[in-house]
C-alpha cells in the first residue's frame, strides 16, 4: 500500500469515527430526551396521584361531616322541624327567665350550597325575637344555647339597656337559624338518635338487671350527642368563666367584687322545674350493694344512689349548675327509693319523677312498712 492510500485510509477512518461519534451522540441525546420526558410524566403522575388522594380525603372527610350534620339535623319535613324547634326555643327562654314580648318565624331562607360545587343544600329556619332579660339572665341562655349540640345559630343580636343599675333590664333582640337538611331523620323529636348498639348494650343491661342508662353516657359527648358539640371556648380553655361577664358588665362598667355575706343572699336560687325531669331510672342490686340512679333527662346527667354510709347524699342542680336541692337515701329496696330531704322523708318508685314524689310525705305506716322508724328529724334511731 502506497504512501498516498494509506493517508487516504486515514482520513476515511477519521471522517468515519466523527460520523459515528457525531450520529451517536445525537442518538444518545435523543435517548436522554426520552428518559427526561417520562420522567416529568412520571412526575406529573406522582403530583395527580397526590392531588386526587388529597382530593378523596378532604371528600371523606365532608361526607363524613355531612353525615354529622344529618345526624343532629332537625327533622327534613320544614312543618315539622317547626313544631319541634319552636316549642325547645320557648322552653329554653323559660329556664332562663327571658321575658319573650314576641317571636316572629321569618319563613325559609333561600337554599345555600354547603360548598362551592356540592350538591347539598341546607335550607335554614329563621325566627325574629324580641326579649326582655338581665345580662345574668342572657349570658345564661348564650351559654345553654351553644352547649346543645343542635344546628342553630344566633345571626344577629341586638342588645339595649333599659336603665343604668347592675340589675337593669335589657331589650334584647336577636334573629336565630335552625337547620333542616335533606334527607335527616324525619323523627318525632329534635336531638338525634343515638348508636343503635349502644341501645341494645343498654336492653341487655336491663334484662340482666345491671344499670341501665350508662351505655347512653358516651353517646352524650360523641359528636352526634346531645352535648358532644364543643363550640365554646370554655370547653377548650378551663379558665373561662363567662358568669365573670356579669362583674364586668359592660352596661354599668365594672363592678366590686360582693362580699361574702351579699354574694350569700343574692345567689340566685336553682330552678325547681328541673326536677320534673329527674326520674328513677333504674335499681340494681348484687351481694355486696343495692344501687339506684337518679336521670337528669334535662341535663343528661345520672346520679347514684347507695344507702351505705359517705355515699348516701345526694344533689340536683339545674341546667345552670345550680343546687336545687340535697337529699340523703334511706332506705332502697327492688322498686323504690326512701329519700330525706329537708328533715321529711318521701318515697320515689321507679320510673317516677322528682318532682311527682316530691309532693306527698311518707306516712308513719307508709314508713313501718318498709322497715323504717323515723323520729322528728327523719333520721333511724
Amino acid at each position: 500500500m502506497t504512501q498516498r492510500e494509506r493517508n487516504l485510509l486515514m482520513i476515511v477512518l477519521v471522517l468515519g469515527g466523527l460520523v459515528v461519534l457525531v450520529v451517536g451522540y445525537f442518538g444518545l441525546q435523543g435517548v436522554l430526551d426520552t428518559f427526561a420526558e417520562k420522567d416529568r410524566q412520571i412526575e406529573a403522575l406522582e403530583l395527580e396521584v397526590r392531588t386526587q388522594t388529597a382530593k378523596l380525603k378532604d371528600l371523606a372527610q365532608t361526607q363524613a361531616r355531612l353525615e354529622q350534620w344529618r345526624a343532629i339535623s332537625l327533622p327534613a319535613d320544614p312543618q315539622l322541624a317547626s313544631s319541634r324547634y319552636r316549642p325547645f326555643l320557648d322552653e329554653l327562654l323559660n329556664r332562663h327567665q327571658l321575658r319573650k314580648r314576641s317571636m316572629t318565624e321569618g319563613g325559609n331562607l333561600s337554599s345555600r350550597t354547603i360548598r362551592p360545587g356540592a350538591n347539598v343544600n341546607i335550607t335554614p329556619l329563621t325566627y325574629q325575637l324580641q326579649l326582655d332579660g338581665t345580662l345574668a339572665r342572657l349570658i345564661g341562655f348564650l351559654k345553654e344555647f351553644y352547649s346543645l349540640n343542635l344546628p342553630h345559630s344566633i345571626r344577629e343580636l341586638s342588645i339595649t339597656p333599659q336603665g343604668t343599675g347592675p340589675d337593669a333590664r335589657l331589650d334584647i333582640q336577636m334573629r336565630i337559624e335552625a337547620l333542616y337538611l335533606p334527607n335527616a331523620t324525619n323523627r318525632d323529636f329534635l336531638v338525634a338518635v343515638p348508636d343503635s348498639r349502644l341501645l341494645a348494650l343498654d336492653v341487655f343491661m336491663a334484662m340482666k338487671h345491671g344499670p341501665i342508662g350508662m351505655g347512653l353516657a358516651p353517646w352524650l359527648i360523641s359528636p352526634t350527642g346531645l352535648h358532644g358539640a364543643r363550640k365554646l371556648a370554655s370547653d377548650h380553655y378551663t379558665d373561662r368563666d363567662y358568669t365573670k361577664l356579669v362583674s364586668k358588665n359592660v352596661f354599668v362598667g365594672l363592678a366590686a367584687p360582693p362580699s361574702a355575706e351579699s354574694a350569700a343572699q343574692e345567689t340566685p336560687r336553682g330552678d325547681r322545674e328541673v326536677l320534673k325531669y329527674v326520674q328513677l331510672s333504674g335499681i340494681t342490686g348484687d351481694f355486696l350493694k343495692t344501687e339506684a340512679v337518679l336521670r337528669n333527662r334535662l341535663t343528661g346527667k345520672f346520679i347514684r344512689l347507695r344507702s351505705e354510709g359517705g355515699f348516701d347524699t345526694f344533689t340536683i342542680k339545674d341546667a345552670n349548675d345550680r343546687e336545687v336541692l340535697k337529699g340523703k337515701v334511706k332506705h332502697i329496696d327492688r322498686a323504690d327509693v326512701v329519700i330525706q330531704v329537708d328533715d321529711k322523708l318521701y318515697g320515689i318508685h321507679a320510673g317516677e319523677f322528682l318532682e311527682q314524689a316530691l309532693r306527698k310525705e311518707l306516712t308513719p305506716e307508709q314508713l313501718k312498712a318498709l322497715g323504717i322508724v323515723a323520729n322528728a328529724t327523719g333520721e333511724n334511731p
